[in-house]
């Protein structure tokens, strides 16, 4: 029955994973960029960032492990036997299981709560406190709510992305 479940989820988000695979995956691999690829049965894909690669340096930069499109998990430097990186993994592979629920409609709904966030609520992290990546860092057993003080880049910054 899981099996079935992954198939299906997989195949709600394929237009998503077309469209990256396409336009922005195979580019940076051209590109040079990846040094590794995994694929798992649950169709997750992991592309592993060749230190080499500028992409890394901006990722390091900005402070970022990985990130998902669809069901690829982008990330820097992953070690699965240290648990910080088991943690950062669950969280990355929550966000594909979301993908796998709310397919071509994950991304419109992360943005959507991302804006309202930022825009109405202003005691609130429009990333940090989108409910979809609560859900992550509590399946992973990271710490879920994050304080003002924590914030990356201090109290006053609430969008994270610029």
């Amino acid at each position: 029955m899981k099996s079935i479940l992954f198939l299906l989820g997989f195949l709600w988000v394929l237009p998503v994973n077309i469209l990256a695979w396409i336009f922005w995956f195979l580019p940076q691999y051209i590109k040079g960029t990846f040094e590794k690829i995994k694929f798992y049965p649950n169709g997750i894909v992991t592309w592993d960032v060749k230190n080499s690669s500028k992409f890394f340096k901006k990722l390091k930069d900005d402070h970022w492990w990985g990130f998902v499109i669809g069901s690829n998990i982008v990330f820097v430097d992953r070690d699965s036997k240290k648990d910080k990186d088991i943690a950062r993994f669950i969280h990355e592979e929550t966000h594909v299981y979301q993908n796998y629920m709310f397919g071509i409609f994950f991304y419109p709904v992360y943005i959507a709560i991302t804006c309202f966030l930022w825009l109405f609520r202003p005691n609130k992290h429009a990333y940090l406190d989108n409910p979809f990546e609560k859900h992550a860092r509590k399946r992973a057993g990271q710490q879920v709510e994050i304080p003002k003080e924590k914030w990356t880049r201090g109290p006053n910054d609430r969008w994270p992305w610029w």
